[in-house]
């Protein structure tokens, strides 16, 4: 077995505007270990979301592989696509996208329902994982009826339901305050250490950053390792 969850080589990406071809990507490579959680730093438009896209399976890239969990992403057949990123890739954004008919306990749960686990697993499977990130007294509670920091570890939670080797989060306390920022952060990385998953976090917040193993800068197209010193400069 692979000890990468994520391996991405040569990723260049491209798009045509106003007549000309930006470069977004320039030759990414990055090795993400198991168990390991990586940061990424970077201005807005710098590509940070194209990244995580790519990495999730969600875009293609105009070159470059993409391994996860030593498996190579199906270039052109989209139910492999499809199939690699259920089972293997979760995924937490800045806004949690919460279905808002639903409790807690069901949002997370549908994942593994989707994936046609049984009703009985799915929910105690759930259950375990809002206890996890601190909300076992909100289960039933529908997601208007929850904080944002609340709302977030929900969407935390569902991420993690079907025990991906890989979890992709694209500003996932962008959208919060400072202080519950920092609860949902160290929610989400507690919850990360115990079930020993990967991931790749996009974050401004540098404070929050270098509490992860490795952190990378996304500079015109280029990815560059940011000494620990440096993250909170």
């Amino acid at each position: 077995m692979t000890s990468y969850a994520l391996e991405l080589g040569g990723i260049r990406r491209s798009f045509a505007q106003a007549g000309q071809r930006i470069e977004v990507l320039r030759g990414i490579d990055l090795q993400v270990e198991a168990g390991a959680a990586i940061g990424l730093i970077g201005v807005s438009g710098a590509g940070k979301s194209t990244l995580l896209h790519i990495a999730g399976l969600l875009e293609k890239p105009n070159a470059g592989d993409v391994r996860i969990a030593g498996e190579a992403a199906p270039v052109r057949r989209d139910r492999a696509r499809t199939r690699l990123r259920r089972e293997a890739i979760g995924f937490v954004y800045q806004f949690h996208h919460l279905l808002s008919e639903f409790t807690a306990l069901e949002n997370v749960m549908l994942p593994l329902l989707i994936a046609g686990r049984p009703r009985r697993e799915a929910l105690d499977r759930a259950g375990e994982l809002l206890a996890q990130v601190g909300l076992e007294e909100r289960v039933s509670h529908h997601p208007a009826k929850l904080s944002g920091g609340e709302q977030q570890r929900v969407a935390v939670a569902r991420a993690l339901a079907n025990q991906p080797r890989l979890v992709l989060a694209d500003e996932p306390t962008g959208n919060l305050d400072e202080e519950t920022a920092e609860r949902v952060f160290d929610a989400f990385v507690a919850a990360l250490r115990a079930r020993s998953a990967s991931a790749v976090i996009a974050t401004h917040d540098r404070r929050l950053a270098r509490r992860l193993d490795r952190v990378y800068a996304l500079e015109h197209g280029v990815l560059t390792p940011v000494a620990s010193e440096e993250v909170s400069a």
